[in-house]
């Protein structure tokens, strides 16, 4: 029984050793800033515009479309359900294009 219990530690663990993930701006007002992803959620776009959001979920990130407008992920639109994010991808939102990585 004791494994057992230790067994069940163990994903939890692994969960808060996660990856922490950033996006480096590449144009745009704030271009050669980078911003950690420290939040569950974090919205992108201009005050009171929702143009798209970055969610934290078990294994990584995931990029979903705002209510005011659908970011691009690789030059393609984002889907309803959202889209996983990996190291390197460039996202185009709001005018501005971000880099996506995973420190």
């Amino acid at each position: 029984c004791a494994e057992a219990a230790v067994d069940i530690a163990r994903p939890k663990a692994d969960v808060e050793r996660q990856r922490v993930g950033a996006i480096f701006v590449l144009s745009g007002v704030n271009s050669g800033k980078r911003i950690e992803l420290t939040k569950k959620v974090t919205n992108l776009g201009s005050a009171g515009k929702r143009a798209g959001a970055i969610t934290q979920i078990i294994d990584g990130f995931m990029l979903t479309p705002g209510a005011d407008e659908t970011p691009k992920l690789n030059g393609r639109s984002v889907p309803t359900e959202g889209m996983k994010l990996k190291n390197g991808d460039v996202i185009e939102v709001a005018g501005t294009r971000l880099q996506f990585y995973l420190k």
